[in-house]
């Protein structure tokens, strides 16, 4: 029986974005860990390892836990306009390895922020008329995708949307996906998302 050896980490992924404040906040994720010390990190303006240098202060503690675990740092010393490339010192008792490099360019310009909740915000006109259209509502949260849905009071699909994480403003002009008219009348408008699934009751008139 030949028996292996224990890996100290399990790196599993080791990422770099920018954040709505334009500073760069680093995530690493270890599936596992025996014997470690901890992590530094290192920043540098080019992607040559030599010339980075340590913005991680005091070593960062590791858990030495069998469980994943997810460690995140924020580097607020950065200038927009520049990419940025990092690397990960995990260290051992008597050794270390190093991860990476990864790389952010700040563009100087804060990303949008993202819902934290999903949500069916409603729509405005609402009863409207055929001809014109009513505006619907749709917040999704980050990292998820969805479907906002119309149904005629039978429950047969009218209408589909794919929506993506952010907040979004659909128009539906009361034609089906085949752009032929719909009838006047009761319909509803369903969000569904993986954590959420709500529905809004839309009257169109003529």
């Amino acid at each position: 029986i030949v028996q292996e050896p224990n890996v100290p980490v399990e790196l599993s992924s080791f990422t770099a974005i920018q954040t709505a404040e334009n500073t760069v906040r680093l995530a690493w994720v270890t599936q596992s860990e025996t014997a470690m010390l901890g992590y530094r990190v290192y920043r540098a303006n080019t992607s040559v390892q030599s010339s980075a240098v340590l913005v991680s202060g005091e070593l960062i503690p590791a858990t030495n836990t069998s469980a994943a675990q997810t460690y995140v740092f924020t580097d607020a010393e950065v200038e927009a306009g520049q990419t940025w490339y990092y690397w990960l010192e995990s260290v051992e008792f008597n050794q270390s390895a190093y991860h990476g490099p990864v790389s952010v360019t700040l563009t100087g310009e804060a990303p949008p922020l993202l819902p934290e909740l999903s949500a069916l915000r409603g729509a405005y006109p609402n009863p409207f008329r055929f001809g014109s259209a009513t505006r619907i509502g749709a917040d999704v949260k980050a990292g998820e995708t969805g479907t906002l849905a119309i149904y005629n009071v039978s429950g047969q699909l009218v209408r589909t949307f794919s929506v993506n994480e952010g907040s979004h403003s659909l128009l539906w002009d009361g034609r089906d996906a085949s752009g032929r008219a719909c009838g006047s009348g009761i319909y509803f408008c369903r969000l569904s998302t993986p954590s959420l699934n709500q529905t809004r009751k839309l009257m169109l008139i003529k």
